[in-house]
């Protein structure tokens, strides 16, 4: 049997002694690929993918419930019944080598991991510890900054689909599977109505909506092949109460709450532990008010408080591990649904007070470079300039922890119960 294969990958990844020193005959069972494993120090993938492309040349056999066997019709006949050649006659055995494994069998390669640490060897694998991550990440950083012109898929509203359905592939691909997707998508103009074109309209309602819908279309075959998942929206507050000068962003985001309803009860319909989660952020502090369209005559702004946007990304990872229908993200979000509920005549006349001044004190013109028909330069951060009137959120960490959120207001109620029971008119409390 033509073992040099086999022979110089146990060679290189230090257990030579485990075979060359004992008899390997026709029709022979070998140990299984844990024990191997085991024996070597290396992982049980590196002895798997050995078993099989010796399988695949005909050299090894595998019989359903007794093992892996040294095959009875050898290809050749380097291996023989006799004792295995000392490692000496290995060295002799006609291997030739290419140009490229010739040369690295030239370079002194020192062992970082030390010589008593087991390792995963896999043609073709680079060593991590040795990958320069930080100049990468420089490097990325800078060219995350350069022109999008590239893609070229600027003027398509939904995204570029092929993009999109090489995504879910590829982490199928990577990972084994797709078990969670995220949609984010998101332009906007701040401006009144009638000072909206029919054309800024449309394409904020596609980007927005119709962005996420088609994104969907791509992630849930792979979700419902798979049985299980999470679909994650990143919706808005503005989804649930519509606040003045943006009118197509609440609209999108309005038919955004609307589609995830009908999605969420067909999936249950259908039986399927796919949660469909809408994340509905408050004001959050990041570039999207540098990138949008205005028609104010100023940069604009959002209604304070902001929050940060790790706050968003928190709620993510918990929808994700924890479904859920929606996740409101931020105190003020909160107290705005709320007061939805309750009366929405009543922030109506919030709104005429606080919902105009959306603009800063720094001139821009309508002119200037928005991201509503394609990506700009420069503003690829993940906070924006409204830090210093970013505040925290504490429900929100209430909602992580539904027991203390529960046993707290259990224990709110039973105080206002005790309070008002030893009330009484005229009493002094």
């Amino acid at each position: 049997m033509k073992m040099h294969l086999f022979a110089s990958v146990i060679v290189q990844i230090g257990g030579k002694n485990y075979f060359l020193e004992r008899r390997l005959s026709q029709g022979q069972r070998l140990p299984s690929t844990r024990l191997l494993a085991k024996s070597l120090g290396v992982s049980r993938l590196t002895v798997t993918q050995s078993y099989e492309q010796l399988i695949d040349e005909g050299y090894l056999q595998t019989i359903v419930g007794s093992g892996t066997f040294v095959s009875t019709q050898l290809p050749d006949d380097l291996l023989h019944s006799a004792s295995p050649p000392s490692e000496n006659k290995m060295a002799r055995l006609p291997i030739k080598l290419s140009h490229y494994a010739a040369v690295l069998t030239k370079i002194d390669i020192p062992n970082m991991a030390g010589p008593n640490t087991p390792i995963s060897f896999r043609y073709g694998r680079p060593a991590f510890d040795q990958f320069p991550i930080q100049l990468w990440r420089k490097l990325l950083s800078s060219h995350s900054r350069a022109s999008l012109d590239w893609l070229d898929y600027a003027s398509d509203p939904l995204g570029h689909r092929p993009l999109r359905e090489a995504i879910a592939s590829q982490t199928v691909a990577e990972y084994g599977r797709l078990d969670t997707w995220v949609h984010v998508a998101a332009t906007g103009v701040i401006a009144p109505f009638e000072k909206i074109t029919p054309q800024e309209f449309e394409r904020i309602v596609q980007v927005n909506l119709m962005g996420q819908v088609y994104g969907a279309m791509v992630a849930l075959p792979h979700l419902k092949r798979e049985g299980r998942g999470a679909l994650i929206h990143i919706s808005s507050m503005q989804g649930r109460r519509s606040l003045p000068l943006q009118s197509p962003y609440c609209a999108a985001k309005h038919g955004l709450e609307g589609f995830l309803e009908t999605l969420r009860v067909e999936l249950q319909h259908e039986k399927l532990p796919i949660s469909v989660t809408s994340i509905l952020p408050a004001t959050i502090n990041t570039p999207y008010y540098n990138k949008v369209g205005t028609k104010l005559g100023v940069k604009p702004t959002g209604i304070p408080p902001y929050y940060q946007p790790d706050l968003v990304a928190d709620a993510i990872l918990y929808a994700a591990e924890h479904p859920m229908r929606d996740f409101i993200v931020g105190d003020v979000g909160k107290v705005l649904d709320l007061l939805q509920k309750i009366s929405p005549s009543l922030v109506d006349s919030l709104l005429l007070l606080i919902g105009f001044a959306q603009g800063t004190n720094e001139p821009k013109s309508e002119d200037a470079p928005n991201n509503i028909f394609a990506p700009i330069e420069g503003q690829d951060r993940v906070e924006g300039d409204f830090s210093k009137l970013a505040i925290p959120s504490f429900l929100d960490w209430f909602d992580m922890n539904p027991p203390l959120k529960w046993r707290t207001l259990a224990l709110a109620v039973l105080g206002v119960t005790a309070f008002l029971g030893g009330w009484r008119p005229g009493s002094d409390v």
